[in-house]
């Protein structure tokens, strides 16, 4: 009885012993090995050396592809296998992985390296390629293995806020992922979990970094930039007026550590409407924020307005102008 690797069994009950295989065009390329067994006069089943058998297809693919568009490694050393198919005119698909035609390289051997079977092992941290070739055809699938970072990489907060830190850590399965926490310069304080506050009063902004460190691995470390402001503040003027029925009056906020930008607020709502404007104050040359009120066209008795400028970049900050409104 004669194996072959199509799992198409022949039984050979004498000789000459020949037989013919049917290779259908769909097998996946690469070498098979075929072993012939035979039963001896004592009944003893007795196997052949397997000879070894490339098949290939004739023709060239119309295209490759890959069953990942793209390899994301976990950590410097992880592994992924990379299956390739070749597309032919006969339309049909064949699994090409282990075709002896097929070769795999790798652009960034700093980054990931490849062996001839397809397997992908990361080995540090960056962004590669692996170059497959067949035929004279080629693709590229992106590799990317990730860098320790401190998440946001980059933030920008005022004196009063508080912030919480992640860390990533690219480490293999089972080791301690935790990291230390120190800032550069000793602005503030930071504690065990990555939660960063502030100095409660800045006389301007100022830079920091926030960098955590692995405790398994100290020479894995990730920083971000952050920058601290001044508390927010705003001022309005007038801090107060007087209008009749119809009139009008203009207020001017300025917001100090911050953008310009406010909302306005009537209250009691619907007293009166506002206008707004910006602008750029003629001395300091920044921006300011310009608020036209209009008292209503009747005032049956004298009432009091109140017109609010709260900041849009800390909606905790604010100034109030009083508006009386004279019958």
């Amino acid at each position: 009885m004669v194996q072959n690797p199509l799992s198409n069994d022949q039984l050979l009950t004498g000789p000459p012993y020949q037989f013919t295989i049917q290779v259908p065009n769909t097998i996946a390329s690469g070498k098979y090995g075929l072993t012939a067994s035979g039963i001896t006069a004592s009944h003893q089943v007795v196997d052949s050396d397997p000879i070894a058998i490339d098949i290939e297809r004739l023709d060239s693919p119309l295209q490759l592809t890959t069953q990942l568009s793209a390899l994301f490694m976990e950590y410097p050393g992880d592994g992924g296998d990379l299956t390739v198919y070749g597309h032919f005119a006969d339309g049909s698909t064949v699994d090409l992985t282990y075709s002896s035609l097929l070769t795999y390289s790798s652009d960034t051997r700093a980054v990931a390296t490849v062996d001839t079977n397809g397997l992908v092992t990361a080995i540090g941290p960056g962004h590669g390629n692996i170059v497959i070739t067949y035929r004279g055809k080629s693709i590229r699938v992106p590799v990317s293995v990730p860098r320790p970072a401190v998440i946001p990489g980059t933030l920008s907060m005022y004196t009063s806020q508080t912030h919480q830190f992640t860390a990533r850590m690219p480490l293999p399965p089972g080791v301690d992922t935790s990291v230390t926490w120190s800032i550069n310069p000793a602005l503030g304080s930071i504690d065990d979990t990555g939660l960063y506050t502030p100095p409660s009063s800045l006389p301007s902004w100022k830079g920091l970094k926030v960098t955590a460190t692995s405790v398994a691995d100290p020479t894995k470390s990730a920083s971000a930039q952050v920058w601290v402001f001044p508390p927010v503040s705003v001022t309005i003027t007038p801090p107060s007026a007087t209008l009749r029925a119809g009139r009008e009056q203009d207020f001017t906020a300025w917001v100090a550590n911050a953008a310009g930008a406010v909302t306005w607020r009537v209250t009691p709502a619907g007293m009166g409407t506002l206008q707004s404007s910006t602008g750029t104050d003629p001395v300091t040359f920044k921006p300011i924020a310009i608020g036209r009120y209009f008292a209503p066209g009747t005032i049956a008795s004298a009432q009091t307005v109140t017109l609010t400028a709260t900041s849009v970049n800390d909606n905790t900050k604010s100034a109030s102008a009083q508006i009386v409104l004279a019958p």
